[in-house]
């Protein structure tokens, strides 16, 4: 078991401030007071109350991800700590002896989950360390089995390193890391797998990180093995750098969770976060939930990364999460990049293959995807919530049904953007959304190349659209003003208007034969401007 917890993290600094005179918040009003505290051994006794607390804090530390409990709990902590150690020095309680009372106490500390399990086992093992529950020094060492890396881990100081030498390390429960600390493994071997292996058959996670500042993962393997439900590497708090990194083996519970990488670290006035946000080289498949799950306020830098599976989705982000994602792939998942809630990162460089939806943005956020490639979709690109998203310079080839599709109430900006291939619909704008679309290029053997549908609004600039039987169509109750267009090779007509559908199609230039034709059905109040190639028809 990783005995590193208590001297280590918010929770090794909250029980340093419990004793050595650190000053901190004041405790909570709804927790306990201190002062009821009349003598050492009581103020112990206090002091393993706040303690399970905080164990139990960590029950939404699960294999779904990271609760906000965490968060709050990490900050009452540290405050409680903090009024108990004042209480302390009012009733004149030597360290070294409440040290002692507080070791009687400690053994009645329960988990619940095995995250909670291992927190509270580390507290057991060894509560303060040492007399004086300061950090230690830094260390340099290199273990060859699990046992070793463990006791390595439980004697690390901040800023020490652990060198994991080839093998598997078989973990029988979550290995929890509370100090920054860097752990290297024995890199690639010569078939290009990882030399090195951490496992767990626990549930919950194979590994959990809640550091109190930055830690790091170099040219290691983390896989979870077995059934029992849980993701693969969860950061509930601290910073983080992960650099050739392979994870696997996620497990979901009934549908939800299971993810390779869960990014959501919690944070507080007396929870030190690192500044490290860093993900590079990384690979992560076989997780049933999904691969990078990014949360809460996170922001990280996500290069090169790798991501294959069957289900779930590839990069995820919800709650207000943002950051930047660089030269990156997804492959066979069932949604590429899920973007939800208010979440709001910058992908550029990014290629999504073979995943039922490519990009789906489902949040009130204004994310921004660049010069990136979705392939063999049944929708490349789909945007259903409230957000402001902008495409730029995306190619979006074989999509099945759907190059693009915009609706909710989503007020879309595509500039450069070229959707191709068999699709059935190039780019669709339905529902309350808006689209202003800049240049950009449908070239397809399909139905229709531009769509507004129902109550969408829009505009098109520049755009050129070349093969489907029809070239734009509008219908319903829309409104759009459409500039510079042109429409090439269209068996049907260049543009079909019906409806209640209005606006304004200015130099709109047409190609040959039917495909020259405009026409405006219904009650349709479009109006053609300015287009002497294309001509206006009435049924």
């Amino acid at each position: 078991m990783n005995r590193s917890f208590p001297r280590g993290g918010a929770a090794g600094l909250a029980l340093a401030l419990a004793l050595t005179g650190c000053q901190a918040a004041p405790a909570p009003t709804s927790t306990p007071s201190p002062s009821a505290a009349s003598s050492c051994p009581e103020l112990a006794v206090r002091i393993v109350d706040a303690v399970q607390r905080y164990v139990d804090s960590f029950a939404d530390v699960t294999a779904s991800g990271v609760g906000g409990a965490v968060s709050a709990r990490q900050a009452d902590f540290g405050a409680q700590t903090s009024a108990l150690r004042q209480r302390g020095e009012e009733l004149g309680c030597q360290p070294s002896a409440l040290a002692e009372l507080i070791r009687a106490e400690v053994p009645r500390l329960t988990g619940g989950t095995p995250v909670q399990d291992a927190v509270a086992n580390g507290f057991k093992a060894d509560p303060l360390g040492a007399t004086d529950p300061t950090d230690l020094a830094p260390t340099d060492t290199l273990v060859s089995t699990a046992q070793e890396l463990l006791t390595a881990i439980s004697a690390a100081g901040s800023g020490s390193t652990v060198r994991l030498a080839a093998g598997t390390y078989a973990l029988g429960a979550p290995l929890v890391l509370l100090r920054p600390i860097t752990l290297i493994g024995a890199g690639k071997g010569a078939d290009g797998v990882a030399q090195t292996l951490i496992t767990s058959a626990a549930g919950g996670a194979t590994l959990i990180a809640a550091t109190s500042g930055n830690l790091t993962l170099t040219d290691l393997a983390i896989t979870h093995v077995g059934n029992n439900p849980a993701s693969v590497l969860i950061v509930a708090g601290g910073g983080y750098r992960f650099e050739r990194l392979r994870v696997a083996g996620g497990v979901a519970s009934k549908g939800a969770g299971g993810y390779g990488i869960v990014l959501r670290p919690s944070s507080g006035p007396l929870t030190p976060t690192g500044d490290a946000r860093v993900l590079t080289d990384v690979v992560v498949s076989g997780n049933d939930g999904g691969g990078i799950v990014v949360a809460g306020n996170e922001a990280p830098t996500i290069s090169r990364a790798r991501v294959t599976g069957k289900d779930g989705c590839g990069l995820c982000w919800v709650e207000e999460a943002a950051g930047v994602v660089l030269d990156s792939q997804v492959t066979g998942t069932r949604v590429g990049l899920r973007i939800d809630n208010a979440a709001a990162p910058k992908i550029t460089g990014i290629r999504v293959l073979h995943s039922e939806v490519g990009a789906a943005l489902t949040g009130s956020g204004s994310p921004s995807i660049e010069e990136s490639t979705f392939s063999g979709s049944a929708i490349g690109i789909q945007a259903t919530g409230s957000g402001a998203p902008l495409f730029t310079g995306n190619q979006v080839l074989g999509s099945r049904e759907i190059g693009i599709r915009l609706s909710g109430s989503s007020r879309t900006t595509l500039t450069d953007n070229r959707v191709a291939g068999a699709t059935k619909v190039g780019i669709a704008t339905l529902a309350k959304a808006s689209s202003q679309i800049i240049a950009g290029e449908v070239t397809s053997t399909g139905d229709v190349g531009l769509i507004w549908g129902e109550t969408a609004t829009g505009s098109a600039e520049g755009a050129i659209v070349r093969g489907p039987k029809l070239g734009v169509q509008l219908a319903s109750a829309v409104e759009v003003d459409l500039s510079d267009l042109v429409i090439d090779r269209s068996s049907a007509a260049a543009l079909l208007a019906d409806g209640t559908s209005k606006g304004t199609i200015s130099r709109l230039t047409c190609g040959k034969g039917e495909g020259a034709n405009v026409v405006l059905a219904g009650k349709t109040r479009v109006e053609l401007v300015d287009s002497p190639s294309c001509t206006k028809r009435r049924p």
